[in-house]
């Protein structure tokens, strides 16, 4: 048994180096053409990065399923451990070949994103990096299946899905940490909601992602999106919120109205995220005076508008638990908020208008109730 150990290991480990120097080969030749055709066009260096690629992937199989036709077979359990060193050498001798022929044009690529950051939108920044990887990962995984068996050997090229989408991870983390608007990231994170709608167990997910789980191969990016969004979220309640000043008139209906004249300036300073709640609100209110459709902003207390506005701009955006977090905090901030305006109001009010405040801040305790 000894004897057989040795000889089927040193039988692979030819066979491994066999393979491996197929590849280094095959680097070497595709490396010195695209380097003296620099002015070739794009057709042509996908040519050599593909074709030229995938005319040894015949005989690297044929040989490599060898190692894991060994590998997988239960009457070799002893040797597992060392069988499963020498297929993973080929693993990652294939992958570093493919990285090092592809890095100069993922740089490429990025960079001329990058040249356009300034022109574009971050959805639209990453929308473009989103794109070309996604197209990227394909055709890489079609390449793959032509070295090494799909049905045991996709678990891999998906781990390294992970490390070949680096570049762009780099490149989109820093442009989020520039970005300070919510709706720009809730729009964002948007552009990933088609990974993440059904479990890992699920018969749909299985079919959607049974080659390439775009759903890990961008997490890094929606985690990155999803933290920052939380942070800014934080300094909207913090500044929007928390440090909002009520006035004496805050819940002063007849002074509201003196002051709806100054309305087109307020909604030209107010964020375009309020603007937008405050339109599906008046689309779902039965009330249809001229108040509640001309003037929500001052019918009731802005931090109020603006906690539900954030809230409902970033359901389904983040984890659920998090929401319920965040949410939690949210309404207990709004609510101190509105109480601490009442409070300042009545104080300062003459009998005549304390019914009326009453009735204003009862006003907004069930708007918030209700939404």
């Amino acid at each position: 048994r000894i004897k057989f150990k040795r000889w089927l290991v040193r039988a692979c480990e030819l066979i491994a180096n066999y393979l491996n120097n197929l590849l280094k080969q095959l680097y070497v030749d595709i490396n010195e053409k695209l380097a003296s055709n620099t002015s070739g066009s794009s057709a042509s260096r996908e040519a050599l990065l593909y074709n030229k690629f995938a005319s040894s992937a015949e005989e690297y199989q044929s040989q490599v399923v060898e190692i894991i036709s060994r590998v997988t077979d239960d009457k070799h359990h002893r040797y597992y451990e060392e069988l499963k060193s020498l297929l993973n050498d080929c693993y990652e001798c294939y992958f570093q070949t493919r990285t090092k022929l592809l890095h100069s044009s993922i740089w490429n690529r990025l960079d001329e994103v990058i040249l356009r950051d300034k022109e574009l939108s971050l959805v639209n920044f990453i929308q473009d990096g989103k794109m070309y990887f996604q197209q990227l990962c394909y055709d890489e995984y079609q390449l793959f299946v032509k070295f090494f068996p799909e049905d045991v050997s996709k678990i891999r090229i998906n781990q390294w899905f992970v490390q070949l989408c680096e570049p762009l991870y780099d490149t989109v983390r820093i442009r989020v940490l520039r970005e300070t608007d919510i709706s720009t990231l809730c729009d964002s994170l948007t552009l990933f909601g088609q990974y993440y709608e059904f479990e890992e167990d699920a018969e749909e997910y299985q079919r959607q992602f049974g080659q390439i789980k775009y759903d890990k191969v961008f997490e890094p990016i929606v985690q990155r999106l999803q933290a920052t969004l939380i942070l800014r979220v934080q300094n909207y309640v913090q500044n929007q919120i928390v440090k909002y000043t009520p006035t004496k008139d805050s819940f002063i209906i007849a002074n509201r109205k003196s002051a709806r004249k100054d309305l087109t300036t307020a909604k030209e300073k107010e964020d375009p995220m309020v603007l937008a709640f405050v339109e599906s609100f008046q689309d779902q209110a039965n009330d249809n005076t001229v108040e509640i459709h001309e003037n929500v902003l001052e019918s009731y207390y802005p931090p109020l508008v603006r906690g539900l506005a954030l809230l409902s701009r970033i359901y389904e955006m983040v984890n659920s638990v998090i929401f319920d977090d965040l949410a939690h905090h949210i309404v207990q901030d709004c609510m101190l908020s509105l109480k601490t305006a009442y409070n300042k109001v009545q104080s300062s009010t003459s009998d005549l208008n304390n019914f009326e405040v009453k009735l204003a801040y009862l006003r907004n305790l069930l708007m918030l109730r209700q939404q």
